[in-house]
């Protein structure tokens, strides 16, 4: 399974931001506190629906939010099957779109 783009809304550091992963090799860098190890929570997130880091999934929301959103494009190729996995959190909770 391929995973094409990430989408994350008010998660952890992220206001509003879409990343492409349609290549064949994927390199995340930049600074301390950019947000690196946020975007590979959100994918352990939207496969898992726990993190890695905490416990409560309320520490996933920025600050000063009230719900945060994750969406994951996936690709089968064997099948050739698209799919979209879409988690939303909210203080009292989380909800799974599929």
């Amino acid at each position: 399974m391929i995973i094409k783009t990430i989408q994350l809304e008010n998660m952890r550091c992220f206001a509003n931001q879409r990343f492409d992963l349609q290549s064949n090799f994927v390199v995340l860098q930049g600074r301390n506190g950019c947000g690196k190890t946020a975007t590979i929570e959100s994918l352990h997130y939207a496969c898992y629906l726990k993190s890695f880091r905490t416990r409560s999934f309320k520490d996933l929301i920025a600050e000063g939010k009230e719900h945060c959103f994750i969406g994951v494009d996936f690709y089968q190729q064997r099948y050739a099957l698209s799919e979209r996995v879409s988690v939303g959190v909210q203080g009292d909770g989380k909800k799974i779109i599929k």
